[in-house]
């Protein structure tokens, strides 16, 4: 039987505990190490490395999630979040999103940020398609409605 303190499990535990980030991260490379299987703290611990910029470390962990959670739509999230708004890269954040959709068409979510991406790139008619693509899900959706103008307005 493992000592409780060698495990996994009770690293992760620390790490969801205390309130300073880097000694959280050092729980979390612990729990990981102690137990490569526990895809909660790679999660927890790719967020800490993009919160302490380590853009390179967080990746690697975002990567081991999807392989452990392949079916899990919030892991697909994380690492389209990841793409969208800490490495700003356009191309893989909208491939990655559209894999989300692709789990479920109806996610919102997903659909907001591939819409929001082409805008940001200022690819207005895709943006456009994608807005309409929240409207068929919600109509009065204030946010695609009113994005969705603007992206008209440059379009003429």
């Amino acid at each position: 039987m493992e000592k409780i303190h060698e495990s996994g499990g009770y690293y992760l535990k620390l790490a969801k505990r205390t309130l300073k980030q880097t000694t959280a991260h050092e729980y979390l490379k612990k729990a990981v190490s102690l137990d490569p299987s526990l895809w909660e703290a790679w999660l927890m611990k790719g967020l800490s490395e993009v919160g302490l910029k380590d853009y390179t470390e967080a990746e690697k962990s975002f990567e081991k999630l999807i392989e452990l959670q392949p079916d899990n739509l919030e892991s697909w999230e994380h690492k389209s979040m990841f793409y969208t708004e800490a490495l700003h890269n356009p191309e893989k954040s909208i491939t990655l999103w559209k894999r989300c959709v692709e789990r479920n068409p109806t996610n919102v979510e997903a659909l907001r940020w591939i819409a929001d991406v082409y805008h940001d790139s200022k690819n207005f008619a895709e943006a456009v398609e994608y807005y309409d693509k929240v409207l068929e899900i919600g109509p009065k959706n204030k946010w695609a409605l009113k994005n969705k103008k603007k992206c008209l307005k440059k379009l003429k």
